[in-house]
């Protein structure tokens, strides 16, 4: 766990009311810095408020294995903040960026509390 890569601390998330595909609200920008990972170098990826999001895309039949809120769960949020932007460094391919995008997902798990084992199971799904 390396909670000092969440400069702003944990997410500060809402409810949205109704039925919603994502059903949580960022109430306030959610920052991590990622250190990087071989080639890719360190940077900083901000979540904007106002973002919404299921957290881990979990199916519900897995939920009582693998808890879509439980530890790890904010490594989806800059994870799926650069999916949904098509977030890429100039002259990085689409399949160079998702997988930047997945390591960043694995990384920001393990910082924010998930054990190497349920980090590698949420990277891998």
């Amino acid at each position: 766990m390396n909670l000092e890569r969440f400069p702003l601390g944990r997410p500060k998330l809402g409810l949205l009311p109704g039925s919603h595909k994502y059903p949580f609200i960022l109430e306030e920008d959610f920052v991590y810095l990622w250190p990087g990972y071989k080639n890719w170098k360190p940077f900083d990826i901000c979540v904007p408020k106002g973002y919404q999001t299921d957290l881990l895309s979990i199916p519900k039949v897995l939920w009582p294995i693998l808890s879509p809120f439980g530890a790890g769960a904010w490594g989806a949020l800059p994870h799926d903040e650069l999916y949904s932007t098509r977030f890429s460094l100039p002259g990085q391919s689409d399949s160079d960026a998702r997988a930047m995008a997945d390591r960043i997902l694995f990384d920001a798990a393990k910082d924010s509390g998930a054990s190497q084992v349920r980090a590698g199971i949420i990277y891998s799904g």
